[in-house]
């Protein structure tokens, strides 16, 4: 396979027209990247960003982490949302310059500036929010911010890593461990699925109606992929695009996808989380997005199912 002629084809045919520009202080070295949208995120997105900059040093210094601020023109977008994303771009780039912002809020913002400032955490940022560089109407708003940042990641992976390279997708407000770099690079090591997806909890919200949601949400979630296994389907595995990966090497095969959240059905991936699947394919459980969550599952599904009870 010729990895830069194939690419090459994929982002002439496929790419987000205009192509944003990637803004990094570096790319160098970069063999693993994470892609994170965000739209209105200026109150989670930084804490995200320092639970990622909580991994190991090596780690961080060949992992570019590409946040896609985006939202469609002022006509079709709110306003309060457009200046959230303006706030969140120029802190940003004082990020990625190594600096920390001033930025007003609270305590705990402060603190992940820090964080993330002092850590070898390597930011990337791509304005699809400004003016002519928004979503385009037509198009949905996260699946298209989200194929902006892993086609632009493809144009800066050095192909040194397993696969040439591996793209992570996560949301703004989604949090990590301190070794979920290491499990993604572990994982595509030792396999040659092209794509895959990791385990997952919702946060646990303090709220009990909001927890009485999620907990509903999980479970359908849950028994929807219970579901399809049962029924001996190919495609029993979680398709949420905070939870996926990719080898560089695997997007040839989905080329016919739209939008990258369909990605895992263009790669033609096959099984949930821990399972194998008819085919030999298999998915895996990396460490869980909710960081108190114990490894084996949720650590409050026993909350779900519960509350599943007690509504009989």
């Amino acid at each position: 396979m010729n990895r830069a002629r194939d690419i090459d084809k994929y982002l002439k045919k496929y790419a987000v027209s205009p192509m944003r520009p990637l803004l990094a202080a570096s790319v160098a070295g970069v063999d693993q990247a994470v892609v994170i949208p965000a739209l209105a995120e200026s109150s989670s997105l930084f804490r995200t960003l320092s639970c990622i900059a909580a991994n190991p040093s090596g780690e961080l210094r060949r992992t570019l982490v590409v946040c896609v601020v985006n939202n469609h023109r002022p006509t079709v977008a709110a306003e309060e949302k457009i200046r959230d994303n303006q706030v969140t771009l120029a802190i940003l780039k004082e990020l990625m310059v190594g600096r920390i912002p001033s930025a007003a809020g609270p305590a705990m913002l402060k603190d992940d500036l820090e964080r993330i400032a002092g850590s070898s955490l390597r930011l990337g940022c791509i304005d699809a929010s400004s003016t002519d560089a928004e979503i385009p109407d037509r198009d949905g708003g996260v699946g298209t911010a989200r194929k902006i940042g892993m086609d632009a990641a493809l144009t800066v992976l050095n192909g040194g890593g397993p696969g040439g390279g591996v793209i992570c997708c996560l949301d703004a407000d989604t949090l990590v461990m301190e070794n979920y770099f290491a499990a993604v690079y572990a994982h595509f090591s030792i396999t040659d699925d092209p794509a895959a997806v990791a385990g997952y909890a919702h946060q646990k919200p303090a709220d009990p109606r909001l927890l009485a949601a999620i907990c509903c949400y999980e479970i359908f979630l849950r028994a929807y992929v219970m579901g399809l296994s049962f029924a001996g389907s190919p495609y029993a595995f979680h398709a949420i695009g905070s939870t996926m990966s990719s080898f560089v090497c695997g997007f040839p095969l989905c080329l016919s996808c739209d939008r990258l959240d369909d990605v895992l059905y263009g790669a033609g991936v096959c099984g949930r989380p821990g399972d194998e699947p008819a085919d030999g394919r298999r998915g895996f459980s990396l460490p869980r997005q909710a960081c108190q969550a114990p490894e084996s599952r949720p650590y409050w599904i026993d909350d779900c199912f519960s509350l599943f009870a007690a509504l009989g």
